[in-house]
Order: C-alpha cells, then structure tokens, then sequence
C-alpha cells in the first residue's frame, strides 16, 4: 500500500489517493503541435515575395514537423494545393449541414453525465480552448492517448502506489476481475400494481442491491466466488463453514468463539490514543479479548501472507483509495480471523459480553425457530442457551422513518453500523460483502474507460469547457455528480448494509422495513442486530440515547479523517 492510501477511516459520509500528477498529461510531446500545424498553410502558400515565405526549415526545425528538409514548391502547386485544401474544407461544412453536428449531449449521457452536471462545473461563456487541450502550447497530447490500451494486464505490478484518479482503471480489464464469476443478478423489475414496502415508495424497496433471492442461488454464488478468488489452502474450510451457516437452522460458530479485536491505522499515531485504550486494554482484555492494529504495512503484509497470488489481492492492489481499502481490510479479518472490527475513534462502553443480552427473539420466533426451542424459551430459559450464541453482532446507524429526503443523507433507508462490527469466522456475509466489493470495482473500471473516451470526444468536437467539467469528475465521485458509484456504496455502508440483509433475507425471509423501529436487542437465527443507541448513542437521531444508556455498548467519535484524505487526493 502507498503511503498515501491510508487504512485509518470512519463514516458519516465519503474518499481517495493522492497524486500530483495532471490528469493525461505528460511532460512533452515529439508530436507536432496545432498551433505550428495551424501555421503551415500560411507558410507554404504566400507568395514568394513575402517575409513569410523564408526558408521553412529555419522556422520549423525538421524533428518538429516530422520530416527531413522540405524541397522548394512552385507558386503554381501552391495555389493547386490552396484550391484543394479549401474545397475539401467545403465538402466538410456540407457534410455537417447535411448530416447533423455530433451529438455531443449523447456522448456525456454515455457515463451518466447530464447537462446540470456539467454546467455546474463549467466556466461561463464560450468553449475556449485551456492550456494543454491540444489547440496551443506545448502540453498538446495526441487524441488516441486517452483511449485505453486493449488487452492490458488487470493488475498493476505487486503493491505499486495506486494510479491517479484520472487515470485509474484505464490499465484494467473488468472482464479480468470478473472472470469465473456469474454476472451479479439485478434487482427484480418495479411493479407498480404492487404497494411499496413503506410510505418511501419503490426506490427506498430497490435501493438494496439484493443479490440472489433464493437460498439454492445465493450459496451457489458464494461458493464460486471461493473457488474462484481464495488459494487452495483457505479454499476448503472455507466452503465448509459457509454451507454450514446455511444449512444449519441456527447458524454455526459464536460471534466470540475468536477473541480477536481488529483496529486499522495508517501507522501508529493514535495507538496510545484514549479511544484505543478502551480497546486493548481494560473490560475487553479483562476478558480474554486480543487486541491488533493493522496499519497500512502490516495490512499489505497480512494479505501477501495469506491471499498473494489470488483475485483477492488483484483486488486490494488495485483498489485507488485509501478509504476503499479501509472498508476492504475490515471485512477480509472478519471473514478470514474473525471478532470485532472497531474505527479507532470509537469507545468501548461495555464489555463484549454485555452486547446484546437480554434480546428479544424476531417475532418470537415464528416462522424461523422450532416449536420445541420456542417453548424452552417461553418456559424461561436463556435464548443463547437454547439457540446457542449468535454468529453475527451488528448495529443499527439509520432508521429514516418517513424522511422524504432520506437519500440526500444515507445510501439506505435502513442501515447498518460499519465502524463496529463483530462475526464468526467464514460467515457468508463477510464473504458476501467482499464479493459486492468486487463487483463494484469493476464496475468502476467500466466506467473508468467509458469516462476517457467522454473526454477525448469532447477534446475532438471542440467542446474544451464541457471536457474540462467532465475531467473533474473521477471514480470515486458520487453518482448524483456523474461517478460510478460513490464510496459509500462501493465498499462502505451501503455495501455492508446490503450485505447483512441479503443474508437474512434468503435465511430467514425478513425485509428491510422489519428493521424499522428498533429500540432493544433482537435476535434472528444466527444474527444479533443492536438499536441505534447500540453502537452509535447520543447522535439525536433514530430514537438513539445517550452514551450512559444502559443499551449503549459502543461510543463513535465521527473524527471522519477518511475526508480529510479525499481533499488532499484532489487537491
């Protein structure tokens, strides 16, 4: 990992590299430049009497106009060539008249890109040509330059820093990343007829990237994934604690049954930090609990140690930003060691045991849990002693109610904590999570290759001011902006929020509006999802309490640096 990808990240919302490199420029270019081009015609056809007229050569070197010494032409070819230059610059408006200009709004619609999203970032007037448009000056880059090279390698070499934003992607191939893989299943059509879920109508409903729908389809589609993307040596237990998760009624392995707690940083600045004490010392180590910062170098260590050679490190290695490898790193130690993932600026309030007690059972089991446990329990015996102890602890961060501006705010109407998360070991959502992720940076290859075209026509039709606004926006702009994706939905809490409840819905048939009105501990099969107040008290939203609530077990910050690496990345 470069140093400027940083691993240490919290939300409450968006980020990206650093580079100081100008986007599809370079240095210098032997190739001849318009300005000079321009000039020729005047050159080679005044007449010889004029000034003008002189010795070629000594005006434009040879090496610039791409040639040996030019021979003498007579006025008469002069004006032969003059006659022809201006009746095939007639044919030419012809054809414009006739045919129709470019359609040049046609070009930005193919990234997405509306004619709000580039005259909020174009200059007022008219297309002038910038500095290094290829008009003028000497930063002129010939067009075919911006088009990516076909049939490049999918990966940049092993733990190179991660390209610039304006050209990421551009030496990717996504049908590389994705090979092996079946296409992501896209959500079912909206049907009209049909009521919404709740009053935020169809969008709140398809907003969730819901996967395969069937349980059949949705192990099928992990267990490629493993075979496809992990070495052989993690392979096989892997695809039996997945399948068992699965079949299993009640889920597998404890959520603690590895006492592991899992922070990352860029290096060791905040390793002494009050926050972090709360961690690695204190309740959690009182009870067994072993606690590990990875920073930025170990992370890059931990994956060539245990995933090298493998998609997931074409993965990592590629991924442009530190925010993305922040979320990635987090959800590859809980799937691959399993325990709790904490941001460094959170506060453990309670000891781990204490999370969850005293949950309330999902419908009282109905539909979900055995008659006979059901009984257990109302006779009153313990749910983690009938049913044994949950797999998955998560927090609730987001509960919009009837919010009609929910989206402007958060990817999900109903969402999941991000920066505090514990499971066991191999447990599809993690490896669900992982694969979202995936697919997602292929998606913004894709995109990242559509993008430099947008660009390059712009540069050709003429259209300098509108290919500037469009340079501006990069991979990891939101979508609203004219990107991909946007990072929350690319690796952040969009991804794990979908992640958790494509789960539960295969397994267990609960939807997104379920999760609505949460104010205590509920325990569904082999998940434990807390109230807000959980993992995010005293925020003033959602119902959520302050951190001395007897339901608060972790404290967040919001200290958000993940913002303060996007400003330096486009700075």
């Amino acid at each position: 990992m470069s140093p400027s990808s940083t691993l240490h990240h919290e939300y409450s919302p968006p980020s990206s590299p650093s580079s100081s490199m100008t986007a599809f420029s370079r240095p210098s270019s032997p190739t001849l430049r318009f300005s000079k081009m321009f000039s020729l015609p005047k050159l080679i056809f005044s007449a010889p009497s004029s000034p003008e007229s002189q010795d070629v050569e000594k005006l434009l070197p040879a090496a610039e106009i791409g040639g040996p010494s030019r021979p003498h032409i007579s006025l008469r070819r002069r004006r032969m060539l003059w006659q022809v230059c201006a009746l095939g610059a007639v044919l030419m408006l012809g054809g414009w008249v006739t045919l129709g200009m470019p359609d040049t709004d046609g070009i930005m619609a193919r990234v997405g890109l509306s004619k709000d999203i580039v005259n909020a970032t174009s200059p007022p007037g008219g297309q002038s040509a910038p500095a290094g448009s290829g008009s003028s000056g000497s930063d002129y880059v010939p067009l075919d330059s911006l088009h990516p090279t076909p049939h490049t390698d999918p990966v940049t070499p092993a733990h190179a820093p991660p390209a610039p934003l304006a050209s990421w992607g551009l030496k990717l191939d996504s049908s590389k990343l994705l090979a092996g893989l079946s296409p992501w299943p896209s959500n079912p059509d909206v049907d009209e007829s049909v009521e919404p879920l709740s009053v935020l109508g169809h969008l709140a409903d398809n907003i969730y990237k819901l996967g395969p729908l069937s349980k059949a389809d949705y192990r099928a589609q992990l267990l490629e994934f493993v075979d496809v993307a992990f070495p052989k040596t993690i392979k096989t237990g892997m695809r039996e604690d997945v399948a068992r998760f699965l079949d299993e009624p009640l889920g597998g392995a404890a959520w603690d049954s590895e006492k592991l707690i899992w922070q990352t940083d860029k290096d060791n600045r905040h390793a002494d930090s009050r926050e972090v004490g709360t961690w690695k010392s204190g309740q959690a180590q009182n009870e067994g609990w072993k606690w590990d910062l990875e920073t930025d170098a170990k992370a890059d260590k931990w994956i060539r140690s245990l995933l090298d050679d493998s998609r997931i490190q074409q993965l990592w290695d590629n991924l442009p930003s530190g925010i993305l490898r922040s979320d990635t790193i987090r959800y590859l130690l809980l799937l691959l060691e399993g325990g709790i993932y904490s941001d460094t600026d959170t506060n453990l309030l309670k000891a781990p045991s204490q999370w969850g007690r005293s949950a309330k059972l999902w419908r009282e089991g109905a539909g979900w849990l055995p008659d006979e446990a059901r009984a257990r329990i109302e006779a009153g015996e313990s749910v983690d002693k009938v049913i044994g102890k949950p797999s998955v602890v998560v927090g609730l961060e987001a509960d919009v109610g009837d919010r009609s501006d929910w989206f402007d705010w958060w990817p999900r109407p109903i969402q999941i904590v991000q920066w505090t998360m514990a499971l066991a070991r191999h447990h599809p959502i993690a490896l669900s999570a992982v694969l979202r992720v995936l697919h997602s940076t292929a998606d913004a290859v894709d995109w990242a290759h559509e993008h430099a075209k947008i660009v390059n026509d712009l540069r050709t039709i003429g259209r300098y001011d509108d290919m500037e606004a469009v340079k501006k926006i990069d991979v990891l702009s939101e979508p609203k902006e004219g990107g991909p994706s946007g990072v929350m939905a690319w690796t952040g809490p969009g991804v794990w929020t979908d992640a958790v409840l494509s789960y539960l819905r295969v397994k267990y048939g609960m939807v997104w509006t379920d999760l609505k009105d949460v104010r205590e501990p509920i325990r569904i099969g082999d998940v434990m999802i807390l109230p807000v107040t959980g993992f995010s008290p005293g925020v003033g939203n959602f119902g959520s309490q302050p951190a001395f609530h007897g339901q608060a077990m972790v404290e967040h910050k919001f200290r958000g640096s993940w913002k303060a690496e996007q400003g330096r990345a486009r700075r």
